[in-house]
Order: structure tokens, then C-alpha cells, then sequence
């Protein structure tokens, strides 16, 4: 039994595109065993310095959504 989580390659270009834009993010997942998905919770500084927080099921989908947040 696997309780491990894939990255894709758009996945892993995302995560890079984050911490060139960004100088702090944290990415925790929750994954429950026997199932084929996981919830991601993404977190950083937007401009003002202020920590805001995005989740999805899809990593890159939601770094995209926490980057439009954070450069705003």
C-alpha cells in the first residue's frame, strides 16, 4: 500500500515558477490511503507580507490561483 503522491511535470514547473517569483511558500498535502488524490494547501506572502493560503486537488492549479493572490 501506497500512501505517496506523484508530481507531474506541470506540478514541478509550477513549484519552481513559485519560489523564483515568491521568498517564502510553504506546500503541505493531506492524502488519505486508498485514494487516488490528496488536497494541497499552499501558503505565502502576498506584497503586503501578509501569509495567504489557497487548496485544491491539483498543485499546479492551485499555486497559480495563490501567485494571481499574492502579486496583486
Amino acid at each position: 500500500m501506497s500512501v505517496g503522491v506523484e508530481l507531474s511535470n506541470e506540478d514541478l514547473e509550477a513549484i519552481r515558477k513559485l519560489y523564483k517569483v515568491r521568498w517564502s511558500a510553504d506546500i503541505r498535502n493531506w492524502k488519505e490511503r486508498d485514494t487516488d488524490y490528496c488536497m494541497w494547501f499552499v501558503y505565502c506572502p502576498n506584497k503586503k507580507g501578509a501569509y495567504i493560503v489557497e487548496t485544491g486537488k491539483c498543485l499546479a492549479e492551485v499555486i497559480n490561483r495563490i501567485l494571481q493572490k499574492a502579486l496583486e
